[in-house]
């Protein structure tokens, strides 16, 4: 959790006593452990509603491939780790705590299967509003009118307390055209 705090330039007081929404959140183990510490945080990926052998299956391959990428280009984008084996371990690990959670809690609604620039809720339903990767990371994936509308949705969805989007870089570490 202390990785997507810094991420979004957040406080634990930032989050206490408010409503969070975590959007595009896939593997985050976030919810999970703000839950445990007492935050309102609602989760929603296209990948949810699958079981969770399917997600943790489909975690293996995903973060196998993406680490092979990232050791293939010397990538830099590991954020606050050492090395590339140091953020994998962390990353698998965080992997886990979610698949645990969600197995728990995807029954009482903590975790949605919607996508951008659909959401299943009302508009100005949260007061923290945080979609970290999804915006900048895949950009031959959405185009402007997708980046467009998916902001949009978020801001709507925003009672007007704090958001984030971040960060402004593509999957190699380059920065984003949208």
């Amino acid at each position: 959790m202390s990785e997507y705090l810094q991420f979004f330039n957040l406080s634990m007081g930032d989050l206490r006593d408010r409503s969070v929404l975590d959007v595009a959140v896939g593997p985050s183990s976030f919810t999970a452990e703000a839950c445990r510490a007492g935050i309102d945080v609602v989760a929603v990926d296209p990948l949810y509603g699958k079981s969770a052998e399917a997600l943790a299956a489909h975690v293996k391959l995903d973060y196998g491939h993406m680490f092979d990428r990232m050791r293939a280009t010397e990538n830099s984008g590991r954020f606050r780790f050492k090395s590339i084996d140091e953020a994998e371990r962390n990353r698998r690990a965080a992997a886990r705590r979610f698949v645990t959670d969600y197995e728990s809690h995807y029954a009482q609604g903590r975790y949605f299967g919607a996508g951008l620039p659909q959401l299943p809720f009302l508009d100005r339903n949260f007061d923290v509003v945080l979609c970290a990767h999804l915006l900048y990371l895949y950009p031959a994936n959405h185009d402007y009118s997708f980046h467009f509308e998916a902001c949009r949705k978020l801001i709507c969805g925003w009672r007007g307390k704090k958001y984030g989007f971040t960060p402004c870089v593509v999957l190699m570490g380059d920065r984003s055209r949208n």
